[in-house]
């Protein structure tokens, strides 16, 4: 689908453990109801690009993966500091191509 409405970050907050039953996948941050195709971007609020996720496939993304051990590291190999971020995500779906949606998560200590 398409519905940028219904995307939801889980979870929010990201209390830096994030809950799921895999030791493995502590520090996984999904975005769910995603565009089939498209782009998320995560800025801080002082709106400075922390990381830009390519998505192709099912409605779900992790930011990072379990194989490549880069849960919720910035473009340049950091730790992601508590605070809130702001996620853009641009669908790249024939006939919704450019429509976007904008949300904010927050990781908390």
């Amino acid at each position: 689908g398409n519905d940028l409405q219904s995307v939801v970050v889980v979870p929010n907050p990201f209390r830096q453990v994030s809950g799921y039953g895999d030791q493995a996948e502590n520090k996984r941050l999904a975005f769910y109801n995603i565009p089939s195709k498209c782009t998320i971007r995560i800025y801080t609020m002082a709106l400075d690009l922390v990381r830009t996720l390519e998505h192709e496939g099912a409605g779900l993304q992790s930011w990072g993966s379990q194989t490549t051990k880069d849960y919720m590291l910035t473009d340049f190999g950091q730790n992601v500091m508590p605070g809130i971020y702001i996620f853009q995500i641009e669908s790249h779906v024939p006939g919704h191509d450019g429509e976007m949606s904008v949300g904010k998560f927050a990781v908390i200590k």
